[in-house]
């Protein structure tokens, strides 16, 4: 493991420092974050591909420590190795403390990287303490295989996270702590993990939906003060209450607004709410690259037509009706049963986006841990079970297949949707038959 993890960092290295083209997306947040040393707005600078910052402006605010100056003019291809100039060549003077670029890389890496592991340990901490048992002794067959089977399960998406330098395994720490504190019974600290959840990237915020389910109130709570702590007194005394409150207005309106139909902004389209995105694995995307497959792309409208996304609505709220019913629509779940159903949730709530591209799936990892841990609990064995061996062998197919270079197009026919879709069976039907004994 220690020589995968010196590999990938190696790639991930030289795919976001030493090539011509930056192939890396952490580059977006060290551009925020150097907007806000300099008092610059963290939502019109653009990264050397020219994409923009996306996220609520908490996480540009932590990693000021690795902000880097705006791009050079760009370079001439001289070859994939060629370094970048100087970013004094830009007109643009580092500012006091900037680290070089590649360190920067690989100091992010570590982060992203080190989040995954604290993920998965609190992920098999929380469906062995949901059973009531003692934990595994440490370093244990048992240990070890409840952290690196859901590893298994979803490492393309943890590769292709890693190596892009998104912010996803942090993510997955964030929902492993709710989970973790659920099991335990500490309502309100899960909520304050899920507000982090909530702060780092928004679409966490459909995971309300179960302390309303349960009438939860102290979740509701806890959730309520992580979003004032997290989202605006953090913020508000690093950088001004006044300049915290235009942010979060200008977020709204050029991000959730649009995400959810509402807005006029359409400054995010080609990057990221359009049609145009091609790993785009929702029901909503599948559909709209089925019906305009013979349609050349420069012809193909930019918005999705009405109909599709009342199909896709449709489509995710069975799915959520379905968890529901699985979990016991108005039963409160065994402590055992609740990694799994909040796994499922998480799974619908990707289903739900509008853009869901596969490295999300590293957060299909909850559902993974919850499936392995029954597995072998079961067989009293580590290996992988055979209940499990299919529904694993369609998902690595689903997800792996279409990263392959000579099969790429196929993403666009939905296989890792339908590989999450079958992930997503198998964790509803196992909950509903263990909810019907």
């Amino acid at each position: 493991m220690l020589l995968v993890v010196v590999g990938v960092g190696a790639l991930t290295l030289q795919r976001s420092a030493f090539l011509t083209q930056r192939r890396t997306d952490a580059d977006v947040f060290f551009r925020a974050a150097w907007a806000i040393r300099t008092d610059r707005n963290v939502y019109t600078v653009h990264d050397t591909n020219e994409w923009h910052y996306h996220y609520p402006v908490l996480l540009a605010v932590l990693m000021q420590p690795l902000g880097q100056p705006p791009p050079p003019p760009t370079p001439p291809r001289l070859g994939p190795t060629r370094e970048y100039p100087s970013w004094a060549d830009a007109g643009e003077p580092d500012p006091p403390g900037t680290l070089p670029y590649p360190v920067a890389v690989v100091i992010w890496y570590l982060v992203t990287v080190g989040a995954l592991c604290v993920g998965l340990h609190w992920l098999a901490r929380a469906v062995e303490e949901s059973t009531g048992d003692r934990p595994s002794a440490a370093f244990s067959r048992r240990w070890w295989a409840l952290r690196l089977w859901p590893l298994a399960f979803t490492a393309p998406a943890v590769v292709v996270t890693v190596t892009r330098g998104q912010v996803n395994t942090l993510l997955l720490m964030m929902l492993a702590g709710m989970v973790l504190c659920a099991v335990r019974g500490r309502s309100f600290w899960a909520g304050v993990w899920l507000a982090g959840a909530i702060v780092l990237k928004f679409m966490p915020a459909f995971l309300l939906l179960y302390p309303l389910w349960r009438r939860d109130w102290r979740w509701l709570l806890g959730a309520a003060a992580g979003l004032g702590v997290l989202g605006f007194v953090i913020p508000g005394v690093a950088i001004g209450w006044s300049k915290t409150l235009a942010y979060h207005d200008q977020w709204v309106h050029a991000l959730v607004l649009p995400a959810v139909g509402l807005g006029e902004d359409t400054t995010r389209d080609k990057e990221l709410l359009g049609t145009l995105k091609s790993d785009n694995q929702t029901p909503l995307g599948v559909i709209f690259r089925t019906v305009y497959l013979l349609t050349p792309a420069g012809e193909r409208p930019m918005d999705f037509p009405f109909w599709m996304k009342l199909v896709h609505l449709g489509i995710g709220g069975a799915m959520v009706l379905a968890t529901m019913w699985a979990g016991g629509l108005w039963k409160r779940e065994a402590r055992r049963d609740t990694p799994l159903l909040l796994g499922l949730l998480v799974m619908v709530n990707l289903f739900l986006l509008p853009i869901c591209q596969s490295h999300y799936y590293v957060l299909h990892a909850v559902v993974a841990a919850a499936l392995m841990d029954r597995a072998m609990r079961a067989r009293g064995e580590t290996s992988l079970s055979p209940s499990l061996v299919w529904p694993w062998g369609a998902y690595l197919a689903g997800t792996l297949v279409p990263k392959l270079p000579w099969v790429e197009e196929w993403k666009y026919l939905g296989m890792a949707m339908m590989a999450a879709m079958v992930l997503w069976m198998v964790g509803a039907r196992t909950l509903r038959r263990e909810l019907a004994k």
